[in-house]
């Protein structure tokens, strides 16, 4: 659990910014019109939900069970139950 504070980056900035975003939607369009592009992109979808729920509802979990109730004070602002975002557990 020590590794995992000293691999907190403490000065990470995770505000969103848009960058080299399409000026027009006809990319999107044509992919989404293309019934194979299409297909593709939900199944890569839905390994992304899957790799979302492991984490959700397996590693985060069990991080907390280890960590203890010392997870939020070693990431203050970060604790589910706060309401804060740890980015990985449950929203």
């Amino acid at each position: 659990m020590l590794l995992l504070q000293a691999l907190r980056a403490k000065d990470l900035d995770i505000a969103y910014r848009r960058v080299n975003v399409a000026q027009r939607n006809t990319i999107a369009a044509e992919l989404l019109a293309n019934e194979r592009a299409r297909r593709l992109l939900t199944e890569a979808n839905q390994q992304d939900l899957q790799l979302y729920r492991y984490a959700s509802e397996v590693w985060y979990p069990r991080l907390q069970r280890e960590y203890g109730p010392a997870l939020d004070d070693a990431w203050p602002g970060t604790s589910v139950a706060s309401g804060g975002s740890t980015g990985v557990g449950p929203p």
